[in-house]
Order: C-alpha cells, then structure tokens, then sequence
C-alpha cells in the first residue's frame, strides 16, 4: 500500500495562507521560525489512505469502539515522536494535557 506523503503535507499545510509558495506549487517549511506542537500537527493528518488497511486488523467496526481508532493511530505517532515508553505514561500527560488529547481526536467527557 502506497500513498503520498509529500502530497498529504502539502495539503495539510494548504490549509493556511501563505504556507505554499504560489511561484513554483513547492511546499515551505512553516516551522522553521515558529514551531508546533506535535498533537496540533497531528490534528490535520488525513489518515482516509490507511485506515482501510488498520481497519483489516479489527473485529470491532469503526466509530463502535471504546477510544475513537483514528485517535488511536494519531496517539501512536505522537507516542513515537515524543518518545515515549510506557502506555501509562502517555495516558498521565493525556490526562494533564486534555488540549492535546483533543487535537489527536480523543473525546473529552
């Protein structure tokens, strides 16, 4: 399964004005003088060209599950940039830290 990540960043970052050089359609490094959190980029990820496949891994259809999957996915991404070992671990700074937990698509309740 193969699917374009230059293009998913570009549109990510289509979103915003002034993010994509109009010149020559290359994408600009918008965070080179102005950083963002790691669950805020996540938060604009498509992920509609992999689910299919972690969808295949499941019994329980999508949207009937206890965590929402899509956050899920997003969670183990931000999990692996952040570096972060324990699962326990990760739920505390979720807990502490519920403005990202919302940008990676976990409900707050």
């Amino acid at each position: 399964m193969e699917f374009n990540v230059d293009k998913q960043i570009k549109d990510f970052w289509n979103k915003f004005i002034g993010l994509i050089d109009t010149n020559n359609e290359e994408f600009a490094d918008a965070t080179s003088e102005n950083s963002v959190r790691a669950s805020k980029f996540l938060e604009g990820l498509n992920l509609d060209t992999i689910m299919p496949e972690i969808n295949k891994h499941y019994t329980v259809k999508e949207g009937v599950e206890i965590y929402p999957r899509r956050a899920m996915v997003k969670a183990f991404i931000w999990r692996n940039i952040k570096t972060i070992k324990y699962y326990t671990k990760e739920e505390r700074i979720l807990k502490t830290h519920p403005d990202e937990a919302l940008e990676l698509g976990f409900n707050i309740d």
